[in-house]
């Protein structure tokens, strides 16, 4: 329904990532700590996605016949 906003979001969840990849120098290593903090970022907003098209495929909870 709405899957280029979900891709979007999943693109800026993962911005924090590739600006910590990039500013980094040859040789030079990454924090475990902070690798996993990014990618939960990333997971965050992809299941926060997932819960918000989940409730609006929802039916409604009081439908008047």
């Amino acid at each position: 329904m709405f899957e280029i906003a979900y891709l979007s979001v999943a693109v800026l969840a993962a911005l924090p990532l590739a600006g910590s990849l990039l500013r980094r120098g040859a040789g030079e290593a990454i924090s475990v700590h902070r690798l996993y903090r990014h990618a939960a970022y990333i997971a965050v907003a992809i299941l926060a996605v997932i819960c918000l098209d989940a409730a609006l495929r929802m039916p409604p909870i009081l439908a008047v016949d």
